[in-house]
């Protein structure tokens, strides 16, 4: 596993996998507001706290990616294993592109997100998105 850095590797020692500023998803991922999300929505995976350091950001992330692209869980899941920049998305502090640490049953934990809550939450993190 690779830790992640954002921006460029030039002026340090630092090992790990470097990831563009300017990607899309590290874009998202430092401009969605995830501390107000975790304020409004305190309990909605409180179920999961033992298994993701945030799993109200990997829930909405996947969620996010799942809809902007229109894929089934078994692609999603795929993505986001392959994808680096998903992984950072998805609030993983580390690459593992061998081993997922999402997996069909907890994805489709994820998807029990009531879909009025997704909406409200769609809605607020479109007005942040950069264009």
């Amino acid at each position: 596993m690779l830790s992640f850095y954002i921006g460029s590797p030039e002026n340090t020692a630092a090992q790990g996998l470097w990831l563009s500023a300017d990607n899309r998803w590290v874009r998202y991922a430092c401009t969605l507001p995830w501390d107000e999300l975790r304020q409004i929505y305190p309990d909605l995976l409180s179920d999961f706290c033992n298994d993701y350091d945030d799993p109200l950001r990997t829930a909405l992330a996947c969620r996010l990616i799942q809809t902007q692209y229109i894929v089934p869980q078994d692609e999603l899941l795929l993505m986001v294993q392959e994808n680096p920049y998903m992984q950072y998305f998805c609030g993983f502090t580390t690459f593992d592109p061998v081993h997922n640490r999402l997996s069909p049953e907890l994805l489709q934990q994820f998807s029990q997100i009531p879909e009025n809550i997704f909406l409200d939450i769609i809605e607020l993190c479109s007005r942040r998105l950069p264009k």
